[in-house]
Formats: C-alpha cells, sequence, structure tokens
C-alpha cells in the first residue's frame, strides 16, 4: 500500500511539473488515470513494466483533454476525476488481464501529453471562451467596476452564441443518418479515419479503373502516412480488388497476393493536412482521384481523373459516404 501511494504522488508531480498551461489533461484527468493506474497495477501483484503499459493506455484518451472553467460546468472536477478513476482501472485490468499489445514506452507518452498541452492549450482555450463565456459565472459587485455598457455586450454575445451553435448543430443534425442507419461501416484496422476513408477512396478508383494494373500511386498526409502500417493494405485491397472497408480476410493477406505483388506500388508522404490521393495505371482505363480524409469512413472528392463527376456517381453506387 505504501508503495502504491508513492506511485500516485510521484505520478501526479510529474504531471505537475509539466503542467504550463489550462487543461486538466495534465490536472486531474491525465494524472489522475496515470496514477490509478500506476496504483492499481502495482497493487494487483503487476510488474514494473506492466505498470508503465497501463499508464500508457490510460494516458491515451486524456490527451488535449481542457479545462472547461468550473464556473460553467459545475461538476467537471468530478466527472473528470470520476472517469481518471474508471479509465486507470481498465487500463490496468487490460494489461493484467489480456495480451493486448502496448508498445508506447511510458516516457514518450508523458512527454507527448506534456507537449500537446503546451501546444493545443491556447487555440482549444480561444474556442472554449467563445462558446463558454455567456455562461461564466459573475457577481453583482464585479460586474459594477466595469465600464457601462459591457454587461449589455455580454449578455448580445450570449445570444449570438446561441444562436450560432443552433444553426451549426442543425447542419449536422441535416447530414445524420437515419434512425436505422445510425451505423457507419465496419472498418478493419481499427480506424475509421486512418483506413476507411483511404480505404473507401480506393474503391472509388478501382470502380473507375478499366484492365489490368501495373502500378499504384499513393500519397497520404503526415498522419496518415504515420500510420501506413494499418492503412496500405487496405487501400491496396480497396484499388486491387474492389474489396469492402469490413473485408478483414482479404486485408489479412493483401499483401502476399501474387497480383499485388506484381503491381509497382509508391507511397508518398505530403505535408498537407487531410490530402489522400491515389493514381492507379491501368492497360485500359487508368485513375486518378485526389481526395481529403473524413471520420466514419466518409470521402471528400476534390478532384479525380477521368472526372470528378465519374468519381462522384461511382460512390453513390458503391454506397460510399461523400461530404464536403
Amino acid at each position: 500500500m505504501r508503495l502504491a501511494a508513492a506511485l500516485i504522488l510521484k505520478v501526479g508531480s510529474i504531471f505537475r511539473a509539466g503542467k504550463v498551461t489550462t487543461g486538466c489533461n495534465m490536472e486531474g484527468y491525465g494524472a489522475g488515470s496515470a496514477a490509478t493506474a500506476a496504483a492499481l497495477t502495482d497493487l494487483r501483484g503487476g510488474s514494473a513494466a506492466q505498470t508503465a503499459k497501463a499508464m500508457v493506455l490510460a494516458i491515451s484518451p486524456t490527451i488535449g483533454v481542457p479545462c472547461t472553467p468550473r464556473v460553467v460546468t459545475r461538476g467537471l472536477c468530478a466527472t473528470h476525476i470520476g472517469s481518471a478513476i474508471l479509465g486507470g482501472n481498465l487500463a490496468s485490468n487490460l494489461v493484467l488481464k489480456t495480451t493486448l499489445p502496448v508498445d508506447i514506452d511510458i516516457d514518450v507518452m508523458i512527454a507527448m501529453a506534456a507537449r500537446i498541452h503546451r501546444e493545443a492549450a491556447p487555440p482549444i482555450t480561444a474556442v472554449n471562451t467563445k462558446y463558454l463565456k455567456p455562461y461564466f459565472k459573475k457577481r453583482e459587485q464585479v460586474e459594477a467596476l466595469l465600464a457601462p455598457g459591457l454587461a449589455h455586450q455580454d449578455a448580445a454575445a450570449g445570444d449570438a452564441v446561441l444562436a450560432e451553435a443552433r444553426g451549426e448543430m442543425r447542419a449536422m443534425m441535416a447530414i445524420c443518418r437515419p434512425l436505422t442507419q445510425t451505423m457507419g461501416e465496419v472498418v478493419v484496422g481499427g480506424s475509421s479515419i486512418a483506413v476507411g476513408s483511404p480505404t473507401n477512396m480506393a474503391r472509388i478508383a478501382h470502380a473507375l479503373k478499366r484492365g489490368r494494373i501495373s502500378k499504384i500511386e499513393i500519397e497520404l498526409t503526415k498522419d496518415l502516412y504515420s500510420r501506413r502500417a494499418i492503412n496500405v493494405p487496405a487501400i491496396l485491397m480497396g484499388a486491387v480488388y474492389g474489396s469492402h472497408t469490413s473485408d478483414g480476410e482479404m486485408y489479412a493477406k493483401v499483401m502476399d497476393m501474387p497480383e499485388v505483388r506484381a503491381i509497382d506500388i509508391s507511397l508518398t508522404e505530403l505535408d498537407t493536412p487531410e490530402v489522400q490521393r491515389i493514381r492507379i495505371t491501368a492497360d485500359e482505363a487508368s485513375v486518378w482521384l485526389d481526395s481529403r480524409n473524413r471520420g466514419g469512413a466518409r470521402v471528400a472528392i476534390v478532384a479525380a481523373e477521368p472526372s470528378r463527376e465519374a468519381a462522384l456517381e461511382a460512390a453513390r453506387t458503391l454506397g460510399i459516404q461523400i461530404v464536403g
């Protein structure tokens, strides 16, 4: 028990050293998740290596989480700390009771969390303040110190924020699927963004190409490129065979398929965010698709050869959701 208590204190002190601005990812939520995972793993007889792995898993969902002002959401700290306890417990059990691989070094995870905390807090806080400022707690004695009219401006700003939020919600509701089709596509590889969207891009290209494929050129933005181990097999199964995002059997074997191994395949990293492109060279009709990555296995088509209209029609035929 003493060691567990020491772990909690030490983990907390590390996160405190890394906290330089607002953000619960380096406070009750992030530090609490890591400390809970460490203490419970130790109390349950886990090794030092298992303790570190549990901390890695526990930290993951907390990265970049802001601190909404307590005066806005009065139960904020309770929900964050409660979530930290639940997440830390889950992380500990996953490490101790499953074979889930955890390869990330704990030093890398904490250092990344602290760096994201420093760099993400300013833009997150700006958005946070814009939407929630009208709800900030007021004190009459303090408001009396303001120049005349400023309080009225805050009230008017609150009405504008509410109207804007209503409009944004209605826009999201307008593209929501009906209740009978709320679930998105099943995606192999574990990510609708990293795998689902690039795969559907490739499926559209497959539908437009004609003849035997001799070359495939794939261009991916940095974050997609870094996850190439999970998305390139899916892109190839979509481009060569037109396989659905849920085809786990093909996903597992596509890199070893003779037809795929005979194709000249290139992979390029791009600096532009969200970009995913594919060019398929075939002996009858080649295809080029310039698209943008969207969550939920959705795709935004920017340009295409033979035409963007043909690509949009292929997507409709395949049942792939196209967004802006």
